[in-house]
């Protein structure tokens, strides 16, 4: 980042600048020049944001942007008896976004770029498989010899090695 002179290492930051505010953490897209707070240096809501610009973004993994092969006009047609689904059956929004819903999507309507979407989920999957066995592998005592404190350092120093 040009103005704290340290580059920040999540790709998420190709589209936002740091906005330094003593009030909190926030950011500004580059795209829409609207500020969003960062609270604890997070970048769950700048990955958030992207979406509405239709980029998606998995942590260590890839940006893509999201192609439709759909008209705007198909898009039209398709919108009104979604939200009327949604409504109608007191669902959320968010279930369209859900694995199984998603994928049914793509199969009706694909994207040009609908292998971005698995790729993403599958990556996202196996990352938080493999964070619950080393998690519970860290959390084994380390030594039992050595005191309390000790322990903890360690599988902290063990937690930060693997993040």
């Amino acid at each position: 980042n040009e103005q704290t002179g340290i580059k920040p290492a999540s790709k998420v930051w190709e589209y936002f600048n740091r906005v330094e505010n003593e009030a909190s953490l926030q950011a500004e897209c580059i795209i829409c020049k609207q500020r969003l707070k960062t609270p604890s240096y997070s970048t769950s809501p700048l990955v958030k944001h992207l979406l509405k610009h239709g980029i998606e973004y998995e942590k260590g993994g890839m940006l893509c942007a999201r192609t439709s092969a759909m008209s705007k006009e198909q898009k039209r047609k398709l919108d009104d008896p979604a939200i009327k689904a949604i409504v109608q059956g007191g669902r959320s929004f968010g279930d369209l976004r859900k694995l199984g819903i998603s994928k049914f999507i793509q199969q009706c309507a694909p994207t040009s770029d609908s292998h971005c979407t698995s790729y993403n989920v599958d990556k996202k999957r196996q990352r938080r498989n493999e964070t619950k066995k080393v998690t519970q592998l860290i959390l084994v005592p380390t030594d039992t010899d050595s005191d309390e404190s000790n322990k903890e350092q360690e599988q902290l120093a063990l937690v930060n090695v693997l993040n």
